[in-house]
């Protein structure tokens, strides 16, 4: 699967996957579920907020939507830049 040249990452591992898994070239693309809006939230964000142990699907439901100000209603991938485009 891929999205304006990158490539979707971690498929297998989304319940385990940790905070400190993650890498400075991933992003996690989040969608709100009531109203659509889309964002991007890189690594360097969470390494500051969240515990590198925290598991990245009890961090999602922390969210809140800048649009409509849902919370915990996201759905979300994580996303790395495809080196090879």
């Amino acid at each position: 699967m891929e999205q304006n040249g990158n490539i979707i990452t971690f498929p297998e591992r989304r319940q385990g996957l940790k905070v400190a898994d993650l890498r400075s070239w991933h992003y996690m693309q989040v969608t709100c579920r009531h109203c659509g809006h889309t964002g991007r939230i890189y690594p360097q964000s969470l390494w500051r907020r969240c515990s590198m142990d925290a598991r990245i699907v009890d961090v999602v439901r922390q969210f809140r939507c800048r649009d409509c100000g849902a919370g915990g209603a996201v759905t979300w991938d994580i996303w790395h830049i495809n080196r090879n485009a």
